[in-house]
């Protein structure tokens, strides 16, 4: 994605997209950024695959309830990795708060 700066979009690996089954991303922007643009790159065998996608956000429609919470686990899953591969004691005060400010299930949230 363009303007990652602005945009928290998850999962950063995607699924392969010849498996029948949707890229599905969850994200969460900038309300005054009017547009993201995102490059899917893969191979299919020996054939390399570019293809670039312009979101026009100013037309966006706000998420429902049940999309916010699947960004925020995604996020969650995300923080998650993140402290597994680095260890930063932030992430987990990151993980607590979305935990709770999702109703996220976690072995990091502690009570609810």
């Amino acid at each position: 994605f363009t303007n990652t700066d602005q945009c928290m979009v998850y999962p950063e690996i995607t699924s392969n997209l010849y498996l029948d089954r949707p890229l599905v991303l969850y994200g969460r922007y900038n309300p005054e950024l009017p547009q993201v643009f995102l490059q899917a790159i893969g191979r299919a065998a020996d054939v390399e695959c570019d293809m670039v996608f312009r979101f026009d956000l100013q037309r966006a429609a706000a998420g429902a309830k049940d999309i916010r919470e699947a960004w925020a686990k995604q996020y969650v899953y995300h923080l998650i990795g993140e402290h597994t591969r680095t260890r930063d004691s932030k992430l987990i005060k990151e993980i607590r708060k979305v935990s709770k400010s999702y109703k996220i299930e976690t072995p990091y949230s502690g009570r609810l």
